[in-house]
């Protein structure tokens, strides 16, 4: 079977990187995957998706939609398409148009939210055959739609061992922090005050490191407080790493990762300490708290309380979490929670609802 995932464009976020597993799971399955989007710039994720074996369909436009990506898509003759309810369903409509393969389209955030021209709800349920979502509450709100009369699924994620390897737990010595995730507007405020409260963390954690993994133009903010306490701390106190495309090496090289959603999520699965914050805060993940955790996407569509300006808990968490360190404790917590997670993004239970599905029609 060939099935075609189409995107807006070859970006990190977590629409990509969902993409980037899923892709890969059917394919493993057996399956040929492609993946058609725009050239965005150089920290696409487009080596990940060929090494794990899924065809690569680039082409350059300013827009989404364009004569030149629709022919790239029929020229793949998909027997299935794969898109996201954002900007990617036009291409995957004006593909259908052509080859007439049914279109899947998967939900990762609101359903009803965002009701633009070419992908408004009503454009969506017209023209696909089932929606879908990796989210309960996404899956319900499509169901709560009066006008749907599609079949509507929750189909789990797919994280492929591959992309993201078990490691030996971390050590305290040096406590290296890694804050992880996209700068945007909801999602950066906990980041921002890990950074500006660095030499403060210093006088508790000595031999504290701090990089940060993420892009947009609020990065700008966070190598200004760099360089600032670089300069008073008298050595390189943080590390601004900005876009990176594989994420694998820098958690790997981290004592504790801070972030949400799929940057959480990629912590815990690496057996790495994870305190979990994005446009809300949960803190420490721990087997007490897990549940909240996955319900909340990693304290990405809720949590404790949203992070404001001048929120310092995270800063707390990390102080915390040094004062109480036991390596043999958090090498039992961080294996608990690897273990109790990775059956739940399992690449060949996600392809085979995937597929399930699909046969369908």
């Amino acid at each position: 079977m060939n099935i075609l995932f189409c995107s807006e464009g070859f970006i990190i976020d977590g629409v990509a990187t969902y993409n980037v597993h899923m892709s890969a799971a059917l394919h493993l399955a057996g399956h040929r995957t492609a993946i058609l989007g725009r050239w965005l710039g150089f920290h696409g994720l487009q080596r990940q998706h060929r090494r794990l074996g899924v065809e690569v369909l680039q082409y350059y436009s300013p827009f989404v939609v364009c004569d030149h990506a629709v022919k790239m898509g029929v020229s793949f003759q998909p027997d299935a398409i794969i898109t996201d309810g954002r900007r990617g369903f036009p291409l995957a409509l004006a593909i259908h148009q052509e080859t007439g393969a049914p279109i899947y389209t998967n939900f990762m955030d609101d359903v009803t939210g965002k009701n633009k021209p070419g992908r408004t709800i009503d454009e969506i349920i017209t023209n696909s055959v089932a929606l879908t979502s990796p989210e309960e509450r996404f899956v319900k709100e499509a169901e709560n739609i009066s006008a749907c009369r599609l079949p509507v699924r929750k189909i789990r994620r797919a994280i492929v061992p591959e992309l993201l390897p078990e490691l030996a737990p971390p050590y305290r010595s040096p406590f290296r922090v890694l804050c992880i995730g996209r700068t945007s507007r909801f999602k950066f405020r906990g980041q921002l005050s890990i950074v500006k409260n660095a030499l403060r963390l210093m006088r508790y954690i000595p031999d504290i490191e701090i990089t940060v993994v993420g892009g947009g133009w609020r990065l700008a903010y966070f190598m200004k407080e760099a360089l600032e306490a670089n300069i008073r701390a008298g050595r390189r106190l943080i590390r601004i790493a900005g876009y990176q495309a594989d994420p694998a090496p820098y958690i790997a090289r981290s004592t504790v990762v801070c972030g949400g959603s799929t940057c959480g999520l990629e912590g815990i699965l690496s057996c790495r300490p994870v305190i979990a914050m994005s446009g809300f805060f949960l803190g420490l993940i721990t087997p007490e708290n897990l549940d909240r955790a996955v319900e909340t996407y990693y304290a990405e569509r809720d949590g404790d309380q949203g992070i404001g300006i001048g929120d310092d808990r995270a800063v707390e968490a990390l102080i915390d979490l040094y004062e109480r360190w036991n390596d043999e404790d958090i090498a039992t917590m961080t294996k608990t929670l690897h273990d109790s997670i990775r059956p739940r993004f399992s690449p060949q239970s996600a392809a085979e609802e995937w597929l399930s599905l699909i046969v369908q029609h």
